[in-house]
């Protein structure tokens, strides 16, 4: 019981820790957004970041939190294997069928939510970035059921630095 107990706590600081340095790092950035970034420039970052919290969920519908238990809840291979794949294949629909909606309807999102229709193809390359995000989190969900901590927590850290690139070089160019 207390190996357990120490199994799950050195799994929830691996999990904190690479959690923590995304916060860290996003308040470093905060820096240089104040410096680049005029208000109303700064206000379309925060909104479009909305975006991307709306897309996630409504992408996947609850599937991944399903795939997570139904593969955890066997062992069989195959079965593991069928789990996977038809989350997978059904985050990949559900993704591709509202990018497809919510890129078609880009400008007025924009209009909308932005306030300035201008503004349409930073919509559409959050849009994007939201889909590849949802379809990436299926991966990372089995690899949680599987109990990979390190591999997960070194694939958070890799999305930090590799987001965090392209958003520097957006923001500073």
């Amino acid at each position: 019981m207390l190996r357990k107990l120490l199994s799950l706590l050195s799994d929830s600081a691996t999990y904190g820790a690479s959690g923590l340095i995304g916060q860290l790092l996003s308040f470093l950035l905060l820096g240089v957004y104040s410096n680049y970034l005029s208000v109303p420039e700064y206000g379309v970052i925060g909104m479009l970041a909305i975006v991307t919290l709306l897309f996630g969920p409504l992408a996947n519908l609850g599937m991944t939190n399903a795939i997570f238990r139904r593969y955890s809840m066997t062992k069989d291979p195959e079965t593991r294997a069928a789990v996977l794949s038809t989350g997978l294949v059904s985050v990949l629909a559900c993704s591709g069928m509202l990018l497809l909606v919510t890129l078609a309807a880009a400008e007025p999102i924009a209009r909308v939510v932005v306030g300035d229709p201008d503004s349409t193809n930073l919509v559409r390359i959050t849009l994007f970035s939201a889909a590849i995000g949802t379809i990436a989190t299926v991966p990372r969900v089995v690899l949680r059921a599987a109990r990979r901590v390190r591999i997960v927590a070194l694939l958070n850290i890799a999305q930090i630095l590799l987001t965090a690139g392209p958003t520097l070089w957006f923001v500073v160019v």
